[in-house]
Order: C-alpha cells, then sequence, then structure tokens
C-alpha cells in the first residue's frame, strides 16, 4: 500500500487542474495510457483528431496562466447548420435570409405570438416561449433528440446559461431580408493549439512523476480512505479529488447506502461514436464546425481538424470528424455510421468519395451529462454523501455539469484550496 497526502482520480482537464494546483504533494491515477481524458487528441496515418470539437474561449485568468506559452490559432467563431439538406448560418434563428418565404413568416409569426413562461416545467416549454412554436418544434426539438438523445420535455432547463441565443423580434425580422448579420455567439475568439491537438492544452502536464497511468480504480473505502486498483495496487490517502463519473458511485464505493446506490444508478449521460474521415486534397467543408438537424442523419456535429490547424493533417490534405450519441446501446454499427459519413459528404457536396484516404470510427462511454427531469435531485443525493467523507468531487462527470474544458481545470484547482 501507497500513502499519499493528496489522491487525484481521472487525468482529464480537472485532474490535470487539481495536479497544478497542489504540485508535488499529490498522485494522480489515470485509467488510460494518456492524459486528456474527453480532451486528449490521436492519430491516424499522419492525421489528428480531437474527440469532439474542442475549442478555447476561455477568460478565467489561471486557466489562461496554464495555457501561457502554448502556440495557439485564433479562429472566428462561425459555423453553420445543415438543416432538411440547406446550409443555414448559425445560429438559424438569427439567419433567416435562406429559408423558403413561407417559412420565414411562420417562424416571424412565431416570435410574435411567443407567451412569456417565468417558470417553465421543462425544456421544451422553454423553447416554446423564447423562441415560438412553430421555429421550436421545427429546429430545436429535433436537435435535442439528437445531442441529448431525449425529447425535450422529459429534460430541465438548468444547464442552458448563455449557450442558446434569444434574439429580439426586431433581429428575426432583420435576418429574413440580409444575408449578413451581427455574429451573436456567445465568445468572440476561438482557440486552439499549432501542434499536438487539443491535447497541447489539457493533456499535458509539467508534473510527470506525480501521475500513475493504466490504474483503473475498482474500489474506494471512504471509512478507510484507501482507493484498490485493477492491477492489484492500493493507495492510502488523507484527501480525494476524484473526477470519476457519479453514476459509478454504486459500484465504487464500498458501503455506498441504497438510496445514493439508486439515485447514482439513476444518473444519465450520453455515448458518443466519433467518425474521423481524411481526406487526399482540400474538402469544401463549410466552416471550422457545424450542427447537422436532419434526422435521417445520425449526427449531431461536425468539425475540420484541418481548419482548426494546418499541421493536423499532411500537406495538402484536409479532414473532418462527426459527432453521434446515445444512450447505453446504440442501435448503429461503426460500418453503419461510417456509411451514413461517407454519403453525407457526397450528398452535401463536401467532397467525393473517391478523395476518402480512410474512415475510421472510435467510441467514448461519457460525452455529455444529460439533465433529465429530476437529475438535480439526484445528484444531489450522491454528491451529500461523498461531502460526508471530505471526498471532493471534480470535472464535468465528477461535478455532473455540463463544464467546457476551462471550467472543469478550474474546478480542479480550485478545489484544492481548503487543501493547502
Amino acid at each position: 500500500m501507497e500513502n499519499v497526502d493528496f489522491l487525484i482520480l481521472g487525468g482529464g482537464p480537472a485532474g490535470l487542474g487539481a495536479l497544478e494546483a497542489l504540485g508535488a504533494k499529490v498522485l494522480l491515477l489515470e485509467a488510460s495510457d494518456h492524459l486528456g481524458g474527453l480532451c486528449s487528441s490521436f492519430k491516424i496515418d499522419g492525421f489528428t483528431f480531437d474527440h469532439a470539437v474542442h475549442l478555447s474561449f476561455t477568460t478565467n485568468p489561471i486557466v489562461l496562466d496554464y495555457l501561457k506559452g502554448i502556440p495557439l490559432i485564433k479562429h472566428a467563431p462561425e459555423s453553420f447548420n445543415y438543416c432538411d439538406g440547406q446550409w443555414v448560418r448559425y445560429p438559424v434563428q438569427n439567419n433567416l435570409y435562406v429559408l423558403p418565404e413561407q417559412e420565414k413568416r411562420l417562424i416571424i409569426q412565431g416570435f410574435k405570438d411567443r407567451q412569456p413562461n417565468s417558470s417553465p416545467a421543462n425544456y421544451a416549454e422553454w423553447l416554446v416561449a423564447s423562441y415560438g412554436d412553430y421555429f421550436a418544434k421545427k429546429y430545436p426539438f429535433r436537435y435535442t433528440r439528437k445531442y441529448w438523445c431525449l425529447p425535450a420535455e422529459s429534460l430541465s432547463t438548468s444547464w442552458c446559461g448563455n449557450r442558446m441565443y434569444l434574439p429580439s423580434v426586431e433581429e428575426v425580422e432583420y435576418s429574413a431580408t440580409h444575408e449578413s448579420t451581427p455574429n451573436v455567439y456567445y465568445a468572440k475568439e476561438m482557440r486552439y493549439p499549432v501542434s499536438g491537438g487539443y491535447a497541447a492544452f489539457f493533456g499535458r502536464t509539467s508534473l510527470p512523476g506525480q501521475v500513475r497511468l493504466n490504474k483503473k480504480v475498482v474500489l474506494i473505502d471512504p471509512v478507510l480512505k484507501t482507493v484498490a486498483c485493477e492491477d492489484g495496487s492500493i493507495y492510502h490517502y488523507q484527501r480525494l479529488f476524484s473526477s470519476l463519473p457519479l453514476d459509478q458511485t454504486a459500484r465504487l464505493y464500498k458501503g455506498c447506502p441504497l438510496e445514493v446506490a439508486k439515485a447514482s444508478k439513476r444518473l444519465l449521460a450520453t455515448s458518443m461514436a466519433n467518425i474521423s474521415i481524411g481526406f487526399k486534397s482540400k474538402a469544401c467543408i463549410p466552416s471550422l464546425w457545424f450542427y447537422i438537424y436532419d434526422e435521417n442523419i445520425p449526427f449531431a456535429r461536425a468539425y475540420s481538424p484541418s481548419l482548426k490547424s494546418p499541421s493536423n493533417v499532411p500537406a495538402g490534405c484536409s479532414s473532418l470528424q462527426f459527432e453521434h450519441y446515445y444512450l447505453e446501446k446504440d442501435s448503429l454499427s461503426d460500418k453503419q455510421l461510417i456509411d451514413a459519413a461517407i454519403s453525407f459528404i457526397a450528398a452535401s457536396g463536401i467532397a467525393d468519395p473517391s478523395d476518402i484516404l480512410f474512415a475510421k470510427a472510435d467510441r467514448r462511454k461519457y460525452a455529455n451529462v444529460v439533465f433529465y427531469l429530476g437529475m438535480e435531485k439526484d445528484r444531489g443525493i450522491v454528491q451529500d454523501y461523498l461531502k460526508s467523507f471530505g471526498i471532493e468531487f471534480i470535472g464535468r462527470f465528477g461535478k455532473w455539469d455540463y463544464l467546457w474544458s476551462d471550467q472543469s481545470f478550474f474546478s480542479g484547482f480550485e478545489s484544492t484550496k481548503l487543501s493547502h
């Protein structure tokens, strides 16, 4: 058994934030053979890909200091939507110009007919109150089912924040007759490493001696303050910082009460399949990333690593990666998703399939926390249990929240304040 003052579970951004703050007094355990978690990167035949469309727009001084000195590329947050076979500038509600006239009239009238709702019972009610009945059902209702894998009626609104732009009627009307509209994205600048993929931001540490890779945690005893790993190693800690998913509490924590176990098992998170495509030449990719509304196309989003940074591809090549989300077991195989990606590339005019060098699938069990109705109560039950043992939960899946990479990093860094 190895004794440590501070033990961190998970080497994603949150774990790395805690490690950065605690320095030599801490040990970090990571189940895989690399750091970064969902923010790690990987290579296929000389092409670099990330796990999903990661870009940084942080203004947090702690995170900016951590990223200081890493060569980066700055991008304007310009993106598109693919809706019913047509490209529409993001967000749709502010860029009606290319839509059919009847569609514009229905959307504008819906915005005018909106009824305020200060206490919506679910996300569906919030959408209708925010965007009008027609637009809500035609656009975000559809995207919700693809991204969150549940109908809008089954979701709460605690995650929305400033992620969803709410235009005035005047803005909507203006966009119907003007091709160019102001960029209303919630960040004005997106940043990406020059080389190394997104892992160059949130998949590295200056303290490699404090990291133990290939350490899959199988049991945590919060009374004895021990953590056991699959390889038989055991660690005794004074303080524990965990970014492990809260829905694993019943399985991981010895003596977990029945009420807590039941709550943890109710917690939902989407899984993600990435389809990574390499092209032998420059494909006609419309924007750095884009959203796909068509429900007969299984992907919610796509992004271009080669537009993020030219170093992500060999000279003269380009790349694209699609994101497909699902709950528990996917109904689509890797081959079906690859075939769907190739069909979309051809149908949308991005590239001729003959230009594709490879198309490969990989999957991540945890992608996004699902804010189903009642999730906040279940999360609170689990977190209160961990708090009772002085355990700090950090990161997207430790806090069970919709955190961006910088927020995850800072949650780990901030959690150590009382530990010095």
